[in-house]
């Protein structure tokens, strides 16, 4: 497996686990001044750093290896949900909609690594 398909597999699960247990875990931080859950600046960091790590992945098996469009679609379409979901109009599906877009970036990721692996061994 590449390291960027790892680290962007890991930046991935590390978003949702930022975008759906930390509000569980951390929701009584707020008694005490720390704002952690909506610091706008940790959410832009994440998202931002998710998207170029990962886009710098799956171009290269794309470009490398696979050339499947239906890769970058899945990649794409997870960012996206990411983008939608920071707008405020969508506060109610914030959650489901991060969690659909870090699902369809980590299988991107997967899909990546497999498709990229397959091309290497054969």
């Amino acid at each position: 497996m590449f390291i960027g398909d790892w680290l962007s597999m890991g930046a991935s699960f590390l978003c949702a686990i930022h975008c759906v247990f930390l509000p569980v875990f951390f929701s009584t931080l707020p008694l005490w001044g720390i704002e952690i859950i909506e610091n706008m600046w940790l959410e832009v960091a994440t998202i931002m750093v998710t998207a170029i790590i990962g886009s710098w992945a799956i171009w290269r098996g794309y470009k490398n290896f696979h050339r499947s469009k239906l890769i970058i679609a899945l990649f794409g379409l997870g960012f996206l949900l990411m983008l939608i979901a920071n707008i405020h109009i969508f506060h109610s599906l914030e959650h489901v909609l991060k969690l659909a877009g870090a699902v369809l970036i980590t299988f991107a990721h997967i899909k990546n690594w497999k498709k990229s692996h397959h091309c290497i061994v054969n």
